[in-house]
């Protein structure tokens, strides 16, 4: 081997290099523990709700509806009568016609346990 120079590249690992590198794996680490918990449970993380759209409004019945309310509601004939879903344990909640507010927001029932169908949208069995 011949006497010459010989030049040896040196890689210089800066703190700001380790820095960035660990919070990449750190990022990638929550990301992945999330999208694990969400794939096999189907758990979202929980998303804060506005203070605003918390408060409580003095408009909404909390009450109960007794069976024979229940049994009492009346509605034309096109329009759906009771919403059912027997997974959520939800059986015959009254359903109500309801269109939109002076501010253009979707009106609701009253009462908590009833349910709301838009009078505008198509009716059970409209093609």
């Amino acid at each position: 081997m011949a006497a010459g120079l010989e030049i040896r590249q040196q890689r210089n690992l800066h703190l700001g290099r380790w820095f960035t590198l660990a919070v990449l794996i750190a990022i990638l680490a929550v990301a992945g523990w999330f999208g694990y918990r969400y794939y096999s449970t189907g758990e979202q993380p929980p998303v804060p709700i506005p203070a605003a759209l918390a408060a409580v409004n003095p408009d909404v019945d909390e009450s109960t509806i007794a069976l024979e309310d229940v049994r009492k509601h009346v509605v034309s004939t096109e329009q759906p009568r009771y919403l059912s879903i027997p997974s959520l344990y939800i059986d015959e909640a009254r359903v109500f016609s309801v269109g939109t507010k002076a501010n253009s927001e979707l009106d609701t029932p009253r009462n908590i346990h009833d349910v709301g169908w838009y009078e505008k949208s198509a009716t059970p069995g409209a093609h």
